[in-house]
């Protein structure tokens, strides 16, 4: 979310000066990057997701918040509310819902009823968070929910081999969970439907990574799978910097505005004090940057409003 929600040049005033940032941007040595929240994660964490394929998130995952080793296939499987809006749909995840446990158990129960014989299994790992298990690789490439929350869910939709079998049964999931108890109930309470599922981040469980990094700040459940799937062989930190993604997320220009100012205190810590430091926009670039790189006076710092 660095780079994506700056507003366009003639509304470029409002985006103050960086310094920090504009320094390293214009200084720091430019190396490739993944492209991509999960794939750059992975890829710190020494498990690069194989091309083609979604970056296994969903086995990571529920390894972390079962504390156990799953087995098979997975994908996420996270309730949703899907909105109709003229032609289209527009989904709305798990932290609008306020689901409870009961009324997770009533869906994964009529689910697991209903596709047991497609070898399919749902599990409500929490009200808000479901996994699903598969007898057998997807055969498609998938978008993380918080790709497409509060969008048009048409150009996310699962792609591939058998792009054609999920389509159909995220459409009958709707058509399944319309009609439930549980979802009556909430419609004459004024408050949204479970209307579907999400799917992605399908894989294996990959084996164990190895990494440099051994401390991260910032919380999030993917990055605490990964560090629990990997051998530290190193003395790295890693600082989580997410309020931009999820200003971007959510559209909001004034909130993105203010996690660059939060990340421009990081970065004028990190590159004063550290003897070397990495920025990764999981944009398939990253920015290497060591303190002797600030006498690159030939490279012309610009204002941030410019990187487009």
């Amino acid at each position: 979310g660095l780079f994506d929600a700056a507003p366009q040049r003639d509304t470029a005033p409002a985006i103050p000066r960086l310094s920090n940032l504009e320094r390293l941007l214009a200084r720091a040595d430019r190396e490739a990057g993944a492209i991509g929240y999960a794939a750059t994660a992975m890829a710190l964490f020494g498990q690069p997701a194989e091309p083609g394929t979604d970056p296994p998130t969903a086995p990571l995952c529920l390894a972390q918040e079962t504390q156990t080793t799953p087995d098979g296939w997975w994908m996420h499987a996270d309730p949703v509310h899907l909105r109709p809006d003229q032609d289209r749909l527009i989904l709305f995840d798990g932290d609008a819902l306020d689901i409870s446990a009961s009324e997770a158990a009533d869906c994964t129960a009529a689910f697991n009823a209903h596709f047991s014989a497609d070898g399919l299994e749902l599990h409500a790992v929490r009200p808000d968070r479901w996994y699903l298990r598969l007898s057998a690789p997807p055969g498609v490439t998938t978008s993380a929910l918080a790709e497409v929350t509060g969008r048009n869910i048409d150009r996310f939709l699962p792609r591939g081999d058998r792009q054609t079998y999920w389509r159909q049964l995220m459409n009958e999931v709707q058509m399944l969970f319309h009609p439930l108890d549980i979802n009556q109930q909430r419609e004459r309470r004024g408050v949204p439907a479970i209307s579907g599922l999400w799917l992605s981040g399908a894989g294996r469980l990959p084996a164990r990574g190895a990494t440099a990094i051994c401390e991260t700040h910032g919380s999030d459940l993917l990055i605490s799978a990964l560090a629990g799937n990997a051998n530290v062989l190193g003395n790295d930190q890693l600082y989580l910097e997410l309020a931009p993604w999820h200003g971007l997320l959510r559209a909001d220009v004034g909130c993105w505005l203010s996690a660059l100012q939060g990340l421009e205190q990081t970065l004028a810590d990190c590159t004063k004090s550290c003897p070397e430091c990495r920025v990764y926009p999981c944009n398939g670039v990253s920015y290497h940057w060591r303190p002797g790189m600030r006498r690159r006076l030939w490279r012309r710092v610009r204002p941030f409003a410019e990187y487009r």
